[in-house]
């Protein structure tokens, strides 16, 4: 009996395997699957013709094989580790603050309509501020040191997951309120089994955004004020016209920003996979 078990899951681990490889292949096939390979292998390739050929000013556009050698030093080197690490650090912490208290009083606004009657014109009158407008004020505030800088991007990570996670929570029907009242629901199995699960598309949708503004804000920051991080390496190569240096920071910021875009989308099929976009 626990032999035909066996078998009867090995077959359906089978199956999902057949499934799943059938899946990607057909993923793959489809020609829009190969487009952006296809136009960045050909824009790379004739950037690299024209910097060989002299066609372009190299000082300002290096052959993308210099630049890659470059990167590759520096990274050898543990120059680019040395940068890279405070950036990721001052971009996390940010959002770890800025987007954890954007969702509870995203939820909360969302959940309760006096909340949201009484923050709802605040928001709508801070939110179209330039975030980096406030500088100044931070950094009266908190001074010139480490905590201004996270403090920043953390308002930057603020109002996106806010404004997506009230959203998340207004956009459920509220069918499913009603039916969590009738059955006397306690407020922690509403927030659970509704509201939790009704608003998290729009949530991971708003870390999303909220990630990729922190990102910005923190390389932005360094630029201005900062004695380490990307965002510093990008201004001293500048000054010093090292422009290899300046584009393998480029180069890794694009792979960062969407090594966090690919992260989110695969989460957001794990923990929403009723929430998958049907379109072909």
């Amino acid at each position: 009996m626990a032999h035909l078990e066996n078998a009867g899951k090995r077959d359906t681990r089978r199956t999902e395997y057949r499934s799943i490889t059938t899946k990607a292949k057909m993923a793959w096939s489809k020609p829009e699957r190969w487009a952006p390979i296809i136009i960045v292998v050909v824009f790379f390739s004739v950037w690299e013709f024209l910097a060989q050929t002299d066609r372009i000013y190299t000082l300002f556009f290096p052959a993308p094989t210099s630049i890659a050698a470059t990167l590759a030093e520096m990274i050898r080197s543990g120059k680019m580790a040395e940068d890279f690490v405070p950036t990721v650090r001052r971009m996390f912490s940010g959002f770890a603050i800025g987007a954890g208290a954007g969702l509870i009083v995203g939820l909360s606004m969302g959940w309760s309509s006096r909340l949201r009657a009484a923050l709802d014109p605040i928001v709508a009158a801070i939110h179209p501020i330039p975030k980096i407008s406030l500088l100044p004020i931070i950094l009266i505030i908190f001074g010139f040191g480490e905590l201004s800088r996270v403090v920043m991007v953390s308002i930057s990570a603020f109002f996106p997951m806010l404004i997506n996670s009230m959203a998340g929570v207004t956009q459920i029907n509220p069918t499913y309120f009603e039916v969590t009242k009738n059955y006397k629901a306690s407020q922690w199995k509403v927030f659970r089994r509704v509201v939790l699960p009704g608003s998290l598309p729009l949530v991971l949708s708003g870390a999303r955004l909220a990630l990729t503004l922190a990102l910005t804000i923190t390389i932005v920051i360094e630029i201005r004020f900062a004695n380490e991080g990307l965002g510093t390496v990008i201004w001293l190569s500048w000054e010093t016209l090292r422009t290899t240096h300046l584009y393998a920071v480029v180069a890794v910021l694009s792979v960062l920003g969407m090594s966090i875009n690919f992260a989110l989308l695969w989460l957001k099929k794990v923990l929403v996979p009723w929430h998958e976009d049907k379109r072909v």
